[in-house]
């Protein structure tokens, strides 16, 4: 219904803050959102997505369902193409922005691309344009991610380091070095300012603009672009008829799975559940498929030797050189799954691994998440978990001695699955359900189990602007620091001792003033 789609758009309108465009417009639909990882760059960085008819919108995830860095962008102008080879990627083309994404599963790329196709053909037809053709005579490049060049793709020779360093060309997306790329050129559809673009590019612009033949510059544009979907008309665009206000599309046209693409426009979201995390990575398993990229999916492996040894090793090949050895005689890969690790800075995706001795996780790399970095293993001896009841039940801790932190599920009941295969792994492993588990809210450094001592859950930086302690405001000179015992942010005043703290390091690490004091406590052995 119209109010309730009113509120669904008020609610993002919201979610961005002042900084936001208005939202509000007659006659527009909110169809859909969900997580993405957007290629970068530097990275690979979680990107909240809202298909409307007419737009796509895009931001990235801050604390209570808010978000920063709204990008919009026109479905008149937007084409969407799927990646060779990699069946979980789309590349989004349009005149100010292109950029790839990666979906969790191959079956969410094609449910992403095949509405927004949809909708980019309904807009197309409304304004009377044949199907599949832009209005646009030139989409902006794709930029290659800075990790994927070493050298300058333009002279073949300059290598990158500190003093030189990497550029990009606005209209092939190369990565160039500062002296291939010392010139520029006005793209009106990108910006209002000349923009940098490499010799290669800047010659055929000037040859063309000399000729006067600037169709033939649009059309060679091909030469540095990945080609465009054909424009066939063979989709089915018959969810996309004008129906009369009030009323739902017949049969089942828009109704998303609503693990990770919920029907915005039909169904009101459950109250108190209004700031989910990790929308889009709960989408069912297809059965047999081995690459698993489902938070959900926490089944336990089958004990079969021959399968156990080759999911072990796959996941060492994911880690590459840089990873520890996890074959061994023994251990058994019980779950996988993507979920959201609550960082000091922000919220960033991991793939996490869980064996009956053993927690292991990774970053997804930039433009290839087959390949896994910055591996952080867990013993199993002496973790804790348990389930948050903030933010819908879809959260939960870890905690050990070396390392405690959040992470989010995509619901309630992934986080309590991941919970009790985690605490059953911890039991078997110890063979005392008892310190498997914990029911106390303190997220500081305390006893779990066995005089062990856990290290503290970090308060994330956007969480307060002022000390812990002494309530002084953070800013450029006064900067956050976190106490390794209890987790606090606090100033540079309220933490200038240090302490040795076994489980994490055997360098003396920083601590608050009211930490210092306890441990420091003559009565206290330790």
């Amino acid at each position: 219904a119209e109010p309730q789609n009113q509120a669904l758009i008020k609610r993002v309108e919201d979610a961005f803050g002042s900084a936001g465009a208005p939202l509000q417009k007659p006659g527009r639909l909110l169809l859909g959102e969900g997580t993405l990882s957007k290629v970068c760059r530097k990275s690979e960085q979680l990107r909240q997505f809202f298909l409307f008819n007419d737009i796509l919108i895009y931001g990235m995830p801050q604390f209570r369902g808010s978000y920063t860095k709204q990008r919009v962008l026109e479905l008149i102008s937007l084409s969407v193409q799927p990646v060779p080879g990699q069946p979980r990627a789309l590349d989004l083309h349009s005149p100010q922005k292109s950029f790839r994404v990666v979906c969790n599963t191959a079956a969410e790329a094609e449910q992403w691309a095949q509405r927004i196709r949809l909708c980019s053909e309904d807009c197309r037809r409304r304004l009377g344009l044949s199907a599949g053709i832009s209005p646009a005579a030139e989409t902006s490049p794709i930029w290659v991610p800075d990790s994927a060049a070493s050298v300058c793709m333009h002279c073949k020779t300059a290598q990158f380091g500190v003093v030189n360093r990497r550029h990009h060309c606005r209209r092939c997306g190369a990565v160039v070095c500062a002296p291939c790329s010392n010139r520029t050129w006005l793209f009106p559809s990108i910006s209002a300012t000349p923009q940098r673009v490499c010799l290669t590019c800047y010659n055929k612009l000037s040859s063309h603009s000399t000729a006067g033949a600037s169709s033939s510059a649009n059309a060679d544009q091909s030469d540095h672009l990945e080609p465009k979907p054909p424009g066939t008309a063979t989709w089915n665009r018959s969810h996309l008829d004008r129906k009369p206000r009030g009323t739902k599309p017949p049969g089942t046209q828009a109704t998303w799975n609503p693990s990770h693409l919920e029907p915005k426009h039909l169904e009101p979201k459950p109250s108190g559940t209004e700031a989910t995390w990790n929308r889009s990575h709960l989408e069912p398993k297809p059965p047999g498929t081995e690459a698993t990229w489902n938070g959900s999916h926490l089944e336990r492996k089958p004990p079969n030797s021959e399968q156990n040894i080759e999911r072990i090793r796959r996941v060492e090949q994911s880690f590459g050189s840089s990873g520890v050895t996890l074959l061994q005689t023994g251990r058994v890969l019980v779950a996988e799954g993507t979920l959201l690790k609550v960082c000091r800075r922000r919220t960033q995706k991991r793939r996490v691994f869980l064996f009956n001795d053993l927690l292991v996780y990774g970053s997804p790399l930039a433009g290839d998440c087959q390949r896994l970095v910055q591996q952080r293993v867990l013993q199993l001896a002496g973790v804790q978990t348990r389930q948050l009841a903030d933010e819908g039940g879809a959260s939960f801790q870890v905690m050990s001695p070396s390392k405690s932190f959040t992470m989010f599920a995509g619901s309630a009941e992934d986080a309590a699955k991941w919970v009790e295969f985690i605490r059953s792994c911890v039991a078997d492993h110890s063979g005392d359900s008892s310190v498997a588990s914990d029911s106390t809210g303190s997220t500081g450094a305390s006893d779990c189990g066995g005089g062990v001592v856990r290290a503290p859950v970090w308060v994330p930086d956007g969480r307060s602007s002022n000390c812990m302690l002494c309530s002084a405001t953070f800013g450029l000179i006064s900067r956050r620091h976190h106490c390794r015992n209890c987790g606090f942010l606090v100033c540079s005043p309220c933490s200038q001792h240090t302490w040795v703290l076994p489980a994490q390091s055997d360098q003396p690490l920083r601590v608050c003033d009211t930490c210092y004091s306890l441990l420091a406590e003559p009565a206290s052995p330790n």
